[in-house]
């Protein structure tokens, strides 16, 4: 068989296809089977370089999966639909459906018409690990020992040269229970926070702050970080480039933020009205909102601060400050105008530094408010308990009259709750998540500077109230410990 045309490979038996096929779990093994079988090709039309591929091993850019790309899709596009649709059923992840997809329209269109071509919900949970500090750049000293002393520990900046070690990121997953190694420069070195739906959001030491997508290596720029409201009264103690290592807390979005099509799943354009992002950011832990094509951020109208949690809720974002207070802050249905925030309930008395979150139920018909107790020492800390709440809503068509009912809930049920540095969430449990379960990740972010933030992470058991790990790693980072990519 003559390896000049790349049109040959797809007279292969159809029956040839189907074995080797049968075989695969990831798309990488595809991918090399055809690169190492045909070197002596010209470059056949593989996924767009710009799209990330997963390989095993953490953080270790040599382990990174990489294809160049051509400029014949012919061959490929040749492939038999029924040889198509049998790979796409042997996926494990959801990166390997999205890089499916972008081969070309061709393949896409093998998929267009299954039941489900998405995975579900399970095969892309993932732990999103720190990416690795150079030595010196944190204490020379191990946070997950249990040793509470104080004696002779040092207190040291990081060093920001330091902080960052490759371009390179691991996804650790739960169903797997291994971790992959993605490539993912544009968190380089940025604080990281997680939204849903797959979107992170960074800010670095140039101000910008993005909304970023992993998977689909797609980036959406969102206002400076000087153009916050409350920046003028922040700049006087910090020098920006060094505020933006904390300067954002919490994010939450209004809606999706790229519109979905049946065949291709994502577009990239945004639906209408835009989706609104709102933040928790500032030393006040302030509320503030940007619609995306927005220039500035605007301060939420609400009377409080010091806020711990925000979620979007039915049509509304609402917020639980420091206090155990929730707001409702509602957006009106085209997407312009201010956002007013109406205290609704109130668990006080709670103490401060006790976090506090709000997560959506997996039937979306009530909230429910964490309160997380941490035991604290001098230069360490570690949580103890949680408690929750469930905030059940009635309808209401004025926010500022509408009712609520707050009663603690000391049963889960078949559900799990996932708090930590992303959007708060809930997931109904499966043979890899544990019911009745609260997993939380490191976001204490006042002890990051000193042993570096990944250590207070498990999964807490609301009938038991136990702890255990859920990631047995190490995985610390002075601004972006572990977070929850769900």
């Amino acid at each position: 068989m003559s390896y000049k045309n790349v049109d040959h490979w797809s007279n292969l038996p159809a029956r040839l296809f189907i074995f080797i096929a049968q075989r695969f779990s990831f798309l990488g093994h595809f991918f090399r089977l055809w690169k190492n079988s045909a070197s002596d090709l010209e470059k056949p039309c593989l996924p767009p370089a710009s799209l990330p591929l997963l390989s095993e091993g953490h953080n270790d850019s040599n382990n990174v999966e990489t294809h160049d790309s051509g400029s014949d899709f012919n061959g490929w596009s040749d492939l038999p639909p029924e040889i198509l649709v049998l790979i796409s059923r042997k996926f494990s992840l959801l990166s390997d459906y999205y890089r499916f997809i972008a081969v070309c329209k061709s393949w896409r269109d093998s998929v267009s018409e299954l039941e489900k071509p998405c995975l579900p919900l399970t095969g892309v949970l993932f732990l999103f690990l720190a990416e690795d500090v150079a030595p010196g750049a944190m204490l020379a000293y191990d946070p997950s020992q249990e040793n509470d002393r104080n004696d002779n520990i040092e207190y040291h900046k990081y060093d920001h040269s330091k902080n960052s070690v490759g371009s390179s990121r691991g996804l650790f997953s739960l169903l797997t229970r291994k971790t992959y190694s993605i490539h993912l420069p544009e968190a380089a070195g940025r604080l990281v926070l997680g939204t849903n739906k797959g979107w992170l959001v960074t800010l670095g030491r140039d101000l910008q702050i993005n909304l970023l997508h992993p998977l689909l290596n797609h980036q959406i720029s969102l206002p400076n970080m000087l153009t916050f409201p409350d920046w003028n009264s922040f700049h006087k103690r910090y020098e920006p480039e060094n505020a933006a290592d904390f300067y954002i807390r919490k994010v939450a979005v209004s809606s999706n933020i790229l519109n979905e099509d049946p065949a291709f799943r994502l577009y990239h354009h945004h639906p209408s009205p835009s989706p609104t992002v709102m933040t928790i950011y500032g030393s006040n832990s302030i509320l503030g909102f940007a619609r995306l094509g927005d220039n500035v951020w605007t301060d939420v109208d609400v009377s409080s601060r010091n806020f711990d949690d925000v979620v979007y809720h039915e049509g509304n974002f609402f917020a639980v400050d420091c206090h155990g207070s929730v707001f409702v802050c509602g957006i009106n249905d085209e997407g312009g105008g201010d956002i007013r925030g109406t205290e609704i309930a109130s668990l006080r008395p709670t103490k401060e530094w006790d976090k506090k979150y709000l997560v959506k139920s997996t039937s979306g018909s009530s909230l429910l408010l964490l309160v997380r107790y941490l035991k604290k020492t001098l230069i360490k800390y570690r949580t103890t308990n949680f408690s929750v709440w469930r905030l059940d809503m009635e309808n209401s068509e004025a926010l500022e009259n509408i009712s609520y009912t707050l009663k603690e809930v000391n049963d889960l049920g078949n559900e799990a709750l996932f708090v930590g540095n992303a959007s708060s969430t809930a997931i109904l449990s499966s043979e890899i998540i544990k019911p009745n379960c609260i997993y939380f990740t490191d976001d204490h972010r006042e002890g990051y500077y000193r042993d570096g933030g990944g250590h207070d992470m498990g999964i807490f058991s609301m009938e038991h109230h136990t702890i255990e790990p859920h990631f047995q790693g190490k995985s610390y980072h002075p601004i972006s410990p572990p977070l929850w990519y769900i």
